[in-house]
């Protein structure tokens, strides 16, 4: 008796079987054509969360969550990265800067201050923050940061939402969304 595939389900004969190779043949290539179909033309919808790209998923999944991270970013996604006040107030770029954190850990409670010269925040700005020491909240609220005196927002996980530490020696990528500075990337050293 012919045995299954495991990953697609074809048909593979054993030695001893006797068996029609064209219906077989005739039933592997239909399942190998609709298989290919779904990988040249995959059905995705917008994923519910902006969680990050994995290796092994799905064509579709990844499509989800990208289009998801776009949907998010609004037109931010599609401008150019400024380096200046006046490009970002032209508002033909984003905004981005690096700028190093030296609050100590245990002053402000959870509250970080970052100084970036002119840095002006707009929804889409890109900032990485490396952090001198490690940033602790002291009263298990959220992780705040004020940039270049924009006001305090919070920092957020898009993996995990809260975010009640930062490790001393770690530079974050952070994306301004308007209301929080959400961590796209993480980097120790």
């Amino acid at each position: 008796m012919a045995k299954l595939t495991k990953n697609y389900g074809l048909k593979k004969p054993e030695g001893k079987d006797a068996y029609d190779i064209d219906a077989m043949v005739g039933a592997n290539m239909e399942i190998i054509d609709a298989e290919l179909h779904k990988i040249s033309a995959p059905a995705f919808v917008q994923a519910a969360n902006r969680d990050p790209l994995t290796t092994g998923s799905t064509h579709a999944t990844l499509f989800g969550l990208i289009k998801k991270w776009f949907a998010d970013l609004g037109t931010a996604a599609f401008k150019n990265v400024g380096t200046s006040s006046a490009e970002v107030a032209a508002g033909s770029h984003i905004h981005s800067a690096f700028g190093i954190c030296t609050t100590p850990t245990v002053t402000y409670g959870n509250l970080k201050f970052c100084d970036l010269h002119g840095f002006v925040p707009s929804a889409g700005a890109l900032v990485a923050v490396h952090f001198v020491n490690a940033a602790t909240s002291s009263n298990f609220s959220n992780l705040i940061i004020n940039v270049s005196y924009s006001g305090d927002y919070p920092i957020i996980s898009p993996t995990t939402g809260n975010v009640f530490k930062i490790a001393e020696g770690t530079t974050v990528l952070l994306m301004f969304d308007g209301a929080q500075w959400i961590i796209v990337s993480e980097m120790s050293v």
